[in-house]
């Protein structure tokens, strides 16, 4: 059975840091972990044992290269699991979650005149 990018995740199984991930951890999105999935990562690693060994999750359109990962499977989801994903993938600036205090920042830093999506002065010569 093949499974439509649609509808999909990538899981992952990670050792060690890996803070680009374009991925989530899947209790911070509020997304349960299906027992087959869980019995598959268990099997590349994932234990109570080793807290180096983790899971995340991706929409499997967005889902990318994983720095640590172990193995990775795609599997169907449903349309609310991948929202809740993507929202917590998009309250994320390079895969770091966006706190308060880097939301205030980065509003201050605008206010102040920089191309965020660029991170260059906006107005400059020739402008």
């Amino acid at each position: 059975m093949t499974t439509s990018d649609e509808f999909a995740v990538v899981w992952s199984v990670v050792r060690g840091d890996s803070p680009t991930a374009q991925a989530v951890e899947p209790a911070m999105a509020g997304v349960e972990i299906p027992r087959d999935v869980l019995d598959w990562a268990e099997g590349h690693g994932l234990s109570d044992e080793d807290p180096d060994v983790y899971l995340l999750v991706a929409p499997a359109d967005e889902a990318g290269e994983v720095s640590g990962e172990v193995a990775w499977i795609k599997r169907a989801a449903s349309a609310e699991d991948l929202a809740r994903i993507r929202a917590e993938l998009a309250g994320r600036v390079g895969g770091v979650p966006l706190t308060d205090a880097l939301v205030g920042r980065l509003s201050a830093e605008a206010e102040q005149g920089y191309d965020l999506a660029g991170l260059r002065p906006r107005g400059g010569i020739g402008e």
